[in-house]
């Protein structure tokens, strides 16, 4: 019995600790923002997430390459309100296929709702952000900070510091400036390798006491 318990647990725990399996996430690029209104002339925060230039779900990527193939590179970020849209920020995925950046808000902006839209070299298709509604406040725009688009990952990065939390493994929480916390994701490999490994000490247990008895 214990054998047999062994053999259909063993495939089991392969394949979700297999970090292709784990990994393999072709779902599309995600960005998050931060949510409730933003000032004209301040910034915004926005964090990307599996930019990736292909996917590698049923096999192993070739050789230099992740799950994801290469970061996406070439992704612009605008503001879209009606049918204007304002550039705010240029650059490419780091080599976890994501991106965090303070973009600028421009001051010619109208109060009211606005779209986070991203493109990069890869998908010429706007991929509109999907979070919570953005809002420009009606606060008027103190004329004091620049609406230069931020460049991120790349040789003439300036003015935006990136980090990134995102692992090829599992989904990361992107933190907004304003101290809250999205959740995007929670691995569930450490619970079924737990679960197995319990499963088989009962029973390897019970076998003990029996042939004991």
């Amino acid at each position: 019995m214990l054998r047999v318990v062994l053999l259909l647990t063993l495939p089991a725990l392969a394949a979700v600790t297999s970090p292709h399996a784990a990994g393999a996430d072709c779902s599309g690029p995600t960005i998050t923002h931060t949510s409730g209104a933003v000032d004209r002339d301040g910034t915004i925060h926005l964090v990307g997430t599996y930019w990736g230039d292909s996917c590698y779900d049923t096999g192993r990527p070739p050789e230099g390459e992740g799950v994801l193939g290469k970061p996406a590179t070439g992704i612009k970020i605008f503001l879209k309100q009606g049918e204007v849209e304002h550039l705010v920020a240029t650059g490419n995925a780091d080599e976890d296929y994501g991106f965090k950046i303070d973009a600028p808000v421009p001051d010619d902006l109208n109060p009211g709702p606005v779209e986070v839209v991203a493109r990069s070299a890869v998908d010429i298709t706007p991929f509109i952000a999907t979070t919570e509604p953005l809002v420009v406040s009606d606060v008027a725009p103190s004329g004091s900070s620049s609406d230069e688009p931020v460049s991120f990952n790349s040789d003439d990065a300036s003015t935006t510091t990136v980090e990134t939390t995102l692992t090829t493994a599992m989904s990361p929480e992107a933190t907004s400036s304003s101290g809250q916390t999205n959740s995007t994701g929670i691995s569930p490999v450490p619970f079924v390798l737990a679960g197995a490994i319990s499963l088989v000490a009962a029973l390897f247990a019970v076998r003990t006491f029996r042939s004991r008895a």
